[in-house]
């Protein structure tokens, strides 16, 4: 998918594909953030076929002038650059808040059991 949402042939099969399946003829993605972004040195393109969920990962406090207004296409990824897709109306909020300890360093939590450095880095 570019930037711009255009998408190859084969792609947009697979697409039709699964947007059949959604009663909002579209297809889901999120990323546990509040919009597309970039990850690992790859942007996270959308075409207007997708609906896209955002989240707050952890159990932080949200940033309120960063969140998109829900219903709305064309928002602004996380880059800054326009999303053809449309942004979510549902919000998904403190993923796996089931773990009792994380072994995350000071990303959340507080481990159950001594860390292996490994599982801190």
């Amino acid at each position: 998918v570019t930037q711009e949402g255009r998408v190859s042939a084969e792609t947009q099969r697979l697409i039709d594909g699964i947007k059949g399946a959604s009663t909002f003829n579209k297809v889901s993605y999120w990323n546990w953030n509040l919009a597309p972004q970039t990850d690992d040195g790859e942007e996270q393109h959308l075409s207007e076929d997708f609906i896209f969920m955002p989240e707050q990962w952890g159990v932080a406090p949200v940033e309120a002038e960063k969140v998109r207004q829900a219903g709305v296409a064309n928002f602004s990824d996380l880059n800054g650059k326009a999303c053809p897709a449309t942004m979510g109306d549902i919000f998904l909020g403190a993923n796996e808040p089931d773990i009792a300890g994380s072994c995350m360093g000071n990303m959340f939590g507080e481990c159950s059991k001594p860390c292996s450095p490994e599982g801190v880095a």
